[in-house]
C-alpha cells in the first residue's frame, strides 16, 4: 500500500501495541499464479511478541491524513518480527467519518425542545438506537410519543460502557413496521403495527463524544470481523 508514513497496532480492547514508522512492508505472495497481497511484517527490534492466531487491530495514516483500519490476525512472531495476515475487507475512512453501522442500543430521552420551548418527561422516553455513525444516529421510542422533524431531543445512552449524553436534532420521521406478540393468547399470530423511528444527527459534539462513538462504531466492526474470520476457520 503506498502513501502510508505510520502503523498503528492496538488489541481487540483498544490498548496501544505499538507503532512504527518505517519498520512495515507489504510482501505479494503468489497463490495459483496470482498476486495476493493480505500480509504485512514488522520488522523492529521492539515489535510486540504476539502469539500466533492473535487478533490486533491496524491503523494505517496515509499522507493525504486518511486512515485504512484493518483487523488483521497474527500468523508470525518472533523478536524482532510480526507478520500479520489481513482480512479482505479494507475500509478507507477519513477520520471524521465512519460508516454507518445497525445496532440495538438501549437509550433515554429525558426531554426535548420544540419552538423554543423545553418539554421534560416525567419518566425518560425509552428507546433504541438502530443505527449509528460519526453524524447521527436511528432512533426509533419504545412509545407512541411523536416527534417533528426540528425538534432537538436530549439523549443518553452507554458507548463502550460509558455514558454517553448529546443533543440529537430530528431530521426525518419514518414508519416502521413491528410484530407485536401475545403470548396471553396461545397459538394466535403475531399482530403488525406501525411505529415510528427518527433519523437523527448530532448537535455539536465535542472532539471527546466525537472519538467516543468512533470507539464505539470501530469495536462493533472488529467484533464482526473477528466473528466472520472464526467462523471461516
Amino acid at each position: 500500500m503506498a502513501d502510508i508514513v505510520k502503523v498503528e497496532l492496538s488489541d481487540v480492547s483498544g490498548n496501544k501495541l505499538g507503532e512504527y514508522t518505517r519498520e512495515f512492508s507489504f510482501p505479494t505472495r503468489y497463490v495459483h499464479d496470482e498476486s495476493v497481497n493480505n500480509m504485512m511484517v514488522i520488522k523492529n527490534k521492539y515489535v510486540v511478541v504476539l502469539a500466533r492466531g492473535t487478533f490486533v487491530n491496524v491503523d494505517m495514516l496515509l499522507h493525504n491524513g486518511d486512515t485504512v483500519k484493518r483487523f488483521c490476525q497474527v500468523s508470525f512472531s518472533l523478536p524482532g518480527q510480526l507478520n500479520l495476515s489481513i482480512a479482505p475487507d479494507e475500509k478507507v475512512v477519513d477520520k471524521r467519518r465512519f460508516y454507518k453501522i445497525k445496532v440495538v442500543q438501549a437509550c433515554q430521552v429525558p426531554k426535548y425542545e420544540r419552538g423554543g420551548q423545553v418539554y421534560r418527561f416525567l419518566n425518560p422516553i425509552e428507546g433504541r438506537i438502530l443505527d449509528i455513525n460519526i453524524g447521527g444516529i436511528f432512533l426509533r421510542p419504545n412509545t407512541e410519543q411523536l416527534f417533528e422533524s426540528g425538534d432537538t431531543l436530549h439523549m443518553l445512552t452507554l458507548l463502550n460502557s460509558k455514558k454517553f449524553e448529546t443533543r440529537i436534532k430530528v431530521m426525518r420521521r419514518q414508519e416502521i413496521e413491528v410484530k407485536v406478540e401475545h403470548p396471553e393468547n396461545e397459538g394466535s399470530e403475531a399482530e403488525t403495527r406501525i411505529a415510528y423511528g427518527y433519523g437523527c444527527i448530532f448537535l455539536k459534539l465535542t472532539g471527546a463524544r466525537e472519538d467516543q462513538v468512533a470507539w464505539f462504531i470501530n469495536q462493533e466492526q472488529l467484533k464482526r470481523r473477528r466473528k466472520i474470520i472464526e467462523e471461516s476457520e
